[in-house]
């Protein structure tokens, strides 16, 4: 099971704000947040925000055949302690050093400012000094925007994968791999499920 991260501990900062664990007692704040901002649960999931969605985050975890190490859920704060995202990180994903970006959100008034980038890079260096080689996530396919902010952040497909997303459902994504401090060939080595074999989806 994964480590409790410190309470209240600013894990990384950017320009205008901190990232801090997501814990049990915000549940009523994050569900808010996702309520005021349902264009991922419409776009990737199909579905208006349910009513308990902030607790299917929190209590989610990998399927039982990927193993995992610590998972960090983030609240994303202005200054003055304003929710603006939330993101889960998880380390150590399928090997050691694959860390796995589970979601990823920036509230909708912040689209196309800047925001989304500049935080993505304080996580980005915060990952990196914490011992991630590589960073890994899944885009469903037919999501093109997304592909297009992730490529230009970096990453790479690497497959094409129909299986269990983190709520159980068998979906079709695009894996993605930035490499940091080690190849995307050392990444598929470490990773035999994520390699393109003949025939494979």
């Amino acid at each position: 099971m994964p480590r409790p991260a410190s309470e209240g501990v600013a894990l990384f900062v950017w320009g205008e704000g901190c990232a801090r664990p997501a814990l049990p007692h915000d549940v009523t704040r994050i569900q808010r947040f996702l309520e005021e901002n349902p264009e991922y649960a419409r776009a990737v999931e199909g579905r208006a925000v349910p009513p308990h969605y902030a607790r299917e985050w929190l209590d989610s975890v990998p399927p039982a055949d990927m193993p995992y190490g610590r998972i960090n859920n983030l609240g994303l704060e202005t200054q003055n302690g304003e929710l603006i995202g939330i993101a889960s990180i998880v380390e150590d994903l399928l090997a050691p050093g694959v860390w796995h970006i589970g979601l990823y959100i920036i509230a909708t008034r912040h689209h196309g400012s800047g925001l989304a980038h500049a935080v993505l890079d304080a996580l980005h260096d915060w990952a990196i000094h914490s011992g991630a080689h590589w960073m890994r996530l899944g885009v469903l396919v037919g999501n093109e925007r997304a592909v297009r902010f992730w490529q230009a952040s970096g990453y790479q497909i690497v497959r094409r994968r129909v299986e269990p997303d983190f709520y159980g459902r068998r979906v079709e994504f695009l894996v993605m791999v930035r490499a940091i401090d080690r190849s995307i060939d050392e990444y598929l080595l470490a990773v035999p499920r994520d390699r393109v074999d003949p025939g494979a989806a």
